[in-house]
């Protein structure tokens, strides 16, 4: 994990590798452990992401008719990586970017 840039565990996972402490505290567990960039999707409870600059940030989830859940965490991903593209913070030349996003940059929108 330590060379990677982003990392976004399972609830499943995060949960086996940090037994006790509550979401926050495992994100920051798993940035200590070397991605720039760590999120947690807590499924209708929302997400929380932490960075190194950023801090640890959570956002609440939003209420929708869910028919089915498979992908959810595809679908999640792929949307924090076209983010991330967007402000061209992907690639092995922008690690030193993403380290330094802050609260700032990472902007969770109310609106689709």
């Amino acid at each position: 994990m330590g060379s990677s840039t982003r990392s976004r565990p399972a609830p499943t996972t995060w949960r086996g590798c940090c037994r006790a402490g509550p979401p926050e505290q495992v994100a920051e567990a798993w940035l200590a452990k070397g991605p720039s960039l760590v999120a947690v999707t807590l499924g209708p409870a929302g997400v929380i992401v932490a960075a190194r600059q950023a801090g640890v940030l959570r956002r609440p989830g939003r209420n929708v008719a869910v028919v089915d859940t498979v992908g959810a965490g595809d679908a999640f991903m792929s949307a924090l990586l076209a983010g991330l593209h967007r402000l061209d913070l992907l690639g092995a030349d922008r690690r030193g970017d993403l380290r330094a996003v802050n609260a700032a940059t990472i902007r969770i929108r109310d609106t689709l």
